[in-house]
């Protein structure tokens, strides 16, 4: 994935609190006439959260919401927050996964902690659950807060099961 992809799907990088105004996502949300509220979590680091469910029913808007509440609530630096949409990763690997994420932490990221991740449509990628595990098995996710989504179930559930905690 290139970098100038990986910063437009980060625009709170840029807009910092006022992001919402450029977000593709939370922009359609306002024009929305009914709002269901979801419930906010607590997104601790060293902690892996899988949200699950079908297609179309707010996953990825909660994610860019909870980013939201991170950014203005929390008052969060913006630049600790990363959201990857991975349908949009090219070869669904793996490979690339692991490359994109180390190439946030390395030039993005630097030594700032605690981080956020927001890794959407996880389920593309094939074997995800075991790149997750491996990151955090050497110790990565540590300081790092991670939030999976996915609209496959059974996906989901079967890579979650290799997943610590």
């Amino acid at each position: 994935m290139k970098s100038k992809e990986i910063t437009e799907a980060n625009p709170w990088w840029k807009w910092g609190k006022g992001f919402p105004e450029f977000d593709s996502d939370l922009k359609k949300l306002k024009k929305k006439l009914i709002i269901f509220k979801r419930k906010r979590i607590s997104l601790k680091p060293g902690n892996i959260y899988v949200v699950r469910g079908p297609r179309q029913v707010g996953k990825t808007v909660w994610l860019k919401q909870t980013i939201e509440d991170l950014i203005i609530k929390e008052k969060v630096d913006p630049k600790v927050v990363f959201y990857l949409s991975c349908d949009k990763l090219i070869g669904e690997t793996r490979k690339e996964l692991t490359e994109t994420i180390n190439f946030y932490l390395e030039n993005v990221a630097l030594e700032k902690r605690p981080v956020y991740l927001f890794l959407d449509e996880i389920t593309w990628v094939k074997d995800w659950g075991h790149e997750l595990k491996s990151l955090a098995d050497e110790g990565i996710l540590e300081k790092i807060a991670v939030v999976v989504s996915g609209s496959n179930p059974w996906k989901i559930k079967e890579k979650t099961e290799l997943l610590p905690g």
